[in-house]
């Protein structure tokens, strides 16, 4: 304020008086042109309510108008002033804002007022919070904007199917699904058509029929290669953090690589903090807190850490999901096998935590920087009970990530963005065992370096072409040790992954035509092959409640999970990384097509889509097999075809939704007979449903899950053993032409929240297999130590699990 009064002074020759207290606290925006005084002396009473009155030709006083409390206005969604904003105080009109948006109120009686505009949503505030040197924003939201929003709903609030038929999770806004605490963006993905998991696990997320390492999962740039905590049984990402969430099972972006079956992108969203805020959140697993804080007007910041306390407080919660976790795993074995002869002690925590900065340089240019680290802990001790001797096992899996994001924004159709980003990923395990003098040491690590420039162009009105440059390299090791002999196995790979980029985005001003198409061409030095991406992304809007889109693309994946031996890391993560070589493993080739109707109207959603994909490249390691192909080296491919239905229904409070998919998967293996047979994550017939109410405080959920059993390999059980006397085997049936038992689970989730006028508390319940139902969810067949019978091995599903949580916010 007081620079620009010294600025009139010196360019137009005058003098100002004024009290140097009233007027240095004050702060408003540079005007755009200072050569008109009273133009200028107006913009400066909008802005601070200082009066300038002319006292003579060179003479001028001004003078501040005390106010209790100062407001400014904004559109929440293009953040333009608003001006003749009603303002109101217990329904009685106090007065309007000006025509840069801002109110000034001097009554400091008043403790609360109420905003009104047409076409917005109205806003109470507590005058208390008010700043009385700098003005409070306050942001309004359109109705039109938010009634779009409401209808857009995709199962619940929180979740939204974008034009382009992606899936967007946006968890600070999450409502309730059956059997979530929280928004578990991992779990709540079971209930979108088309993705399962057989195994309840969401380590191992099955979209459209392929396995969890053909999901590209990304945290601001980086790739997230650790997706869960406790094996699988919750996701790693914090849900209360500022996350934005988008899934695309097709037609996805040309900026994205990998992930030949879907994409999730994840970003943390430091930027769109409005104010300070905290949130504590402890449920029976763990506890976990989030801060977000406004450092300055430029800079803000987000930090959030979480850890289980399982190694202090085994709850009935962590006893449930051990138990499913730990069945058929070695530590399981070591306690049924030899409980007189050996006592086993587990110890075992989870935590993660990270940061995101976000800073405004100035109008042009601003600067993200995201750090992220995940842990998972198992250390357990096997003691020989008649002599006390003692040793430690453990397992730890880690994986610490980093971007920083600067983007430079040239002018309104031009933008630059530049991101370095990178990942580390460890898992490691140590075996020993009382009986033997004999270690196991196994390791599996993963080196990701990624950077990536990426310029915005828009060459028209409503048409964007974007083009950029990618390079990744990654390195990956695979290490196994064993003690007494001594015998060491190692193998490192490396490539590096160059990429160029174009796609063109159009989308109508009307919204009833959106377009997408993109390539990417990849060179990969380590294979020295070249491979073309491209996608397309299609949506009409063909009647004003029907719309119909297409969606296509090609992808390629450098990186995939093989299963080298079943106890592996003590089967709890016996899935490894490799890295393509061009010999064993391939690169993996994927090629999908969809077409599909979308019909909303009064509350309803009607969705239907009907794909087809094909995989290529596949090996027999990464499919987890555990019958006759088990110990094979082969290479294949899979195809799936099916249909996706959902419907879905409002009546106020009240949601309904309803999802079925039908879909075909069959493996081909030239080199095996017979050589097409069903896939092992084939699941012909799958639905979810789920009813729930939604108020201020009261949230409920109820629904369930069905799917049809997987298939499984029987044995000939008239003679089940080939070559008894000489090299015993087990007599398999031909693979997957049999069927496990169809899987159902009902679940259901409560909470309620109290507000008050500084913090508000949630409480509530989950429940999962609501009525305790006992399914095989998995059945494999192994020769007992004598090798002369075969034992039947079963994986049963979770149990009945209660979970309490509470959550503080302020």
């Amino acid at each position: 304020m007081l620079n620009l009064l010294d600025e009139l002074e010196q360019r137009h020759d005058i003098r100002f008086n004024y009290v140097v207290e009233d007027l240095s606290p004050l702060e408003l925006p540079k005007p755009n042109q200072i050569n008109n005084l009273d133009a200028v002396f107006d913009f400066i009473f909008k802005h601070t309510q200082v009066e300038i009155s002319k006292v003579n030709d060179n003479n001028y006083t001004a003078v501040w108008q005390e106010y209790s409390a100062c407001f400014q206005l904004k559109n929440s969604l293009n953040l333009a002033d608003l001006a003749a904003v009603a303002i109101y105080n217990q329904q009685q009109l106090i007065g309007k804002t000006n025509s840069v948006g801002k109110f000034f109120l001097r009554d400091s009686s008043v403790k609360e007022l109420t905003f009104k505009s047409t076409d917005f949503f109205s806003e109470n505030i507590s005058v208390e919070t008010a700043s009385t040197s700098n003005c409070s924003t306050i942001y309004l939201y359109p109705e039109q904007e938010l009634d779009e929003v409401i209808v857009q709903t995709y199962l619940t609030q929180g979740i939204d199917l974008k034009n382009d038929f992606s899936i967007e999770f946006t968890p600070s806004e999450f409502g309730v699904l059956p059997g979530l605490i929280n928004a578990d963006v991992l779990h709540s993905l079971q209930y979108v058509p088309g993705i399962v998991n057989t195994d309840e696990s969401v380590a191992e997320i099955n979209v459209r029929g392929g396995t969890n390492d053909q999901n590209l999962l990304l945290w601001n740039g980086a790739r997230l290669y650790q997706g869960s905590h406790f094996f699988g049984m919750i996701s790693s990402l914090n849900p209360f953090a500022a996350n934005h969430i988008q899934i695309s099972k097709n037609g996805s972006s040309a900026f994205h690589s990998e992930g030949v079956s879907s994409v999730i992108s994840i970003e943390t969203k430091a930027e769109d903090i409005t104010k300070n805020s905290n949130v504590i959140h402890s449920n029976f697993l763990g506890t976990g807190v989030v801060t977000s804080q406004k450092l300055s007007k430029d800079s803000k910041l987000q930090v959030s850490a979480r850890r289980s306390f399982t190694d202090v407080w085994e709850s009935p919660t962590y006893k449930r999901m051990r138990n499913k976790v730990f069945q058929n795993t070695e530590i399981q074995s070591l306690q049924d096998q030899n409980s007189q002869a050996v006592r086993v002690n587990e110890n075992f925590y989870f935590a993660d935590a990270s940061a995101s900065f976000h800073h405004q340089i100035n109008d042009k240019n601003e600067m993200n920087v995201n750090i992220l680290g995940i842990q998972n802990e198992l250390e357990f001790n096997e003691i020989l009970v008649s002599s006390g001797e003692e040793e430690r096992n453990n397992l730890g899996q880690n994986n610490f990530l980093g971007s920083f994001n600067f983007n430079r924004k040239w002018n309104s159709k031009h933008q630059t963005q530049a991101e370095i980003n990178a990942s580390f990923y460890e898992l490691n395990a140590e075996n020993k065992s009382v009986f033997t003098a004999q270690n196991l040491l196994q390791n599996n690590q993963i080196m990701d370096l990624g950077f990536q420039l990426k310029h915005q162009m828009e060459w028209q009105t409503q048409k964007v072409l974007t083009f950029g440059y990618q390079f990744h390299e990654l390195s990956v090791s695979n290490e196994n040790l064993v003690t007494s002999p001594n015998v060491r196995v190692f193998e490192r790979n490396v490539i590096g992954i160059h990429a160029l980029i174009v796609e063109n985005n159009y989308q109508s001003v009307n919204q009833n035509f959106d377009f997408r198409l993109g390539l990417r061409a990849n060179y990969y030095s380590g294979l020295d092959e070249f491979q073309f991406s491209p996608r397309f992304n299609l949506s009409w809007r063909l009647l004003p409640k029907l719309r119909f889109h297409i969606l296509a693309e090609q992808k390629f994946q450098s990186l995939t999970q093989v299963i080298d031996q079943q106890q592996d890391f003590f089967g709890l993560e016996k899935r490894r990384w490799k890295l393509a070589n061009g010999e064993d493993f391939p690169l993996l080739k994927s090629q999908q097509a969809e077409i599909g109707l979308q019909w909303k109207y009064l509350g309803w959603r009607l969705q239907s889509s009907l794909f087809h994909k094909s995989v290529n490249g596949i090996t027999s390691q990464s499919q987890g097999f555990q019958n006759q192909l088990e110990f094979l080296r082969l290479q294949g491919d899979y195809k799936i075809s099916g249909i996706e239905f959902l419907i879905q229904k409002r009546i106020q409070d009240f949601r309904f939704w309803l999802n079925y998919a039908f879909s075909e998967n069959d493996y081909e293996f030239t080199g095996f007979k017979p050589s097409v047979f069903p896939n092992n994550f084939e699941v012909i017939h799958s639905s979810a449903f789920g009813l729930s109410y939604e108020n201020k405080a009261l949230k409920v959920a109820l629904g369930g899950r069905y799917i049809a059993g997987h298939p499984t390999t029987s044995i000939n059980s008239d003679n089940p053993i080939l070559n008894p006397e000489t090299n015993p085997s087990i007599n398999y049936k031909a693979p997957n032409f049999a069927n496990l038992q169809d899987y159902y689970q009902a679940n259901a989730s409560v909470s309620y929240t109290f507000k008050w006028q500084k913090f508000q508390l949630e409480i509530g319940m989950s429940f999962l297999n609501l009525f305790d139902t006992a399914i095989e969810t998995d059945r494999f067949y192994r020769l007992s130590e004598s090798q002369t019978e075969v034992e039947r091995i079963e994986t049963q599903n979770l149990g009945l699990t209660t979970n309490a949580f509470l959550t503080v916010f302020f």
